[in-house]
């Protein structure tokens, strides 16, 4: 009954901080016990929270997306959520960005670590391939990757995160 970019400005108002602003989706809706809203209500409302400059959104309930209702989850996926994404910065917890990674490549598996300073929360894998690049979020504990023999990519990099968002310097390599 409310009009989503109403509240959206809204919130935004409220947010005197400049905090992120992480507008909850009603997601269930899309079921039909609880509204039998189309799953591109849920699109329009992520695609208003980005144009609006955005920082994510949370869904409730989570049963929506586990049973992708009305193939909400299909849906998500395919299009705003097409992408690996890392959680935004946070300068307000943490100011100090993480030391450079180290990284090498040997034959097909790259390897890294960082010789300085805290371990991070993530790393950030990228791959180039011509124009495009594909991003791995992976777990600190990684500290390897092993690239596809037959279709090597043209350049790695990689980038520490820290719990607050903040990533360092790309470490980056050209393979080809």
């Amino acid at each position: 009954a409310q009009s989503f970019p109403r509240l959206l400005a809204y919130w935004q108002s409220q947010n005197l901080r400049s905090r992120h602003l992480w507008p909850g989706l009603f997601t269930s809706r899309v079921m039909p016990a609880e509204g039998n809203w189309r799953p591109a209500e849920i699109i329009n409302q992520v695609k208003l929270i980005r144009d609006a400059g955005g920082d994510g959104e949370v869904h409730f309930s989570m049963k929506a997306l586990q049973k992708d209702a009305n193939g909400v989850a299909d849906l998500l996926r395919g299009s705003a959520y097409g992408n690996v994404a890392f959680v935004p910065e946070s300068p307000w917890i943490s100011d100090a960005s993480p030391s450079t990674p180290e990284l090498s490549v040997q034959e097909n598996r790259v390897t890294w670590k960082i010789s300085r300073g805290k371990q991070p929360f993530a790393w950030g894998f990228y791959r180039r391939y011509g124009r495009k690049w594909l991003v791995n979020r992976c777990p600190a504990i990684q500290t390897a990757f092993e690239l596809d023999a037959t279709a090597k990519p043209d350049e790695v990099a990689l980038v520490a995160v820290n719990r607050a968002g903040k990533a360092s310097a790309a470490a980056r390599i050209t393979i080809k």
